[in-house]
Formats: structure tokens, sequence, C-alpha cells
């Protein structure tokens, strides 16, 4: 069992079997939370940034200055669940040139490898009802040929399974916490 209103299930993603945290109806009934209802920021709460590197470059599209910023993510005081890397162009609308935010998610440290892991691409813009999230297809980006990665998934490998949940948690928790981002 994980935190309270969670039950820890196992799903293949590809050919990965990943360990996820899953929010359900079954859950909350368990934990005494009926209907309770969290919001983003409670939801990435549950999860600790730690920012580790950062560069600069030129983008390949328009020429601009362009930031890279990347660390790791882990449950709140517990295990490694992702690293990632947010790209993006300072000073540029969101609407025209979208942040992207590419993520190694699955199990790390000893006895662990590449097979453990996939790669999760997501792109961050500005829509005309505010800001938006979305996952793109990591087969394409570079992020599918590091050697840290057993499988780049596509969006509709993760859209509808339960790691979409804990990919979007992840995602609020790195835009809350890495201060770098947008800065």
């Amino acid at each position: 069992m994980g935190r309270a209103g969670e039950s820890l299930r196992a799903f293949f993603v590809g050919r990965v079997l990943l360990p996820c945290f899953v929010r359900g109806a079954f859950a909350r009934l368990r934990s005494g939370k009926r209907g309770a209802t969290m919001t983003a920021a409670e939801y990435a709460a549950e999860y600790e940034v730690e920012p580790m590197g950062e560069a600069a470059g030129h983008c390949a599209c328009c020429g601009q200055t362009s930031r890279s910023i990347w660390g790791v993510v882990h449950r709140s005081g517990a295990e490694s669940v992702a690293s990632y890397v947010l790209q993006w162009t300072p000073g540029a609308d969101l609407a025209a040139h979208p942040a992207n935010l590419d993520l190694i998610l699955g199990a790390w440290g000893e006895g662990t490898g590449a097979e453990d892991r996939v790669a999760i691409a997501l792109l961050y813009c500005q829509g005309e009802d505010g800001p938006a999230v979305s996952v793109i297809d990591a087969k394409p980006r570079r992020i599918a040929k590091n050697p840290l990665v057993g499988a780049a998934l596509n969006r509709d490998e993760v859209i509808g399974t339960p790691v979409a949940q804990a990919v979007f948690d992840i995602f609020n928790a790195v835009f809350l916490q890495d201060t770098r981002f947008m800065a």
C-alpha cells in the first residue's frame, strides 16, 4: 500500500513492467476519503524534485537562445521515479514556441537497467483557454536514444493508462518545484 488513498499496481507499458500508485474509488474507500479530491499542487507534493544541471543553447527553429534544465524526481521521502529534461526558449511566446519536457520514467538504482524505464515526452504551451500540457510521441525525440531508456512511448501508449496520471503529476511537480523554469 502507498500513501493513504493509493494502491500499488503494476502494469506493462510496451515491454516494461512499471509499478504505479493508482488513485481510484476503491483506494479512496479503503482510506476513508470518499469523494476526496486533490488539487494539482497536492498531487505534485507527492513528489520531490531534485534540480541538477542546466545549459544554454540555440533553438534549431528560430535561432534564439534556448535553455535546458534537468533533474530527478523522487516519491516524497522515497525512491527515484523519473529523471527529466525541460527545454524552452526564454522570452518566446509559448503559444507559438512550446516548452518540451522529456521524462525517463521507471525503476532506478542498483539492479535496474534501461529495460526498466521508458521515455515519455510532454509539450507545455499556451492554448486558447490558458496553459496546456499534452503527451506527444517520444520516439522521434532525442530522449528515445538515451542509453538509460528501454523503450520510447508514443502518445497513444500513455493516454488512457494508469501511467498518464503519474506523468501529469510529475509535470506539475517539476513545474511547481523547479524554480529555474521560466525564470
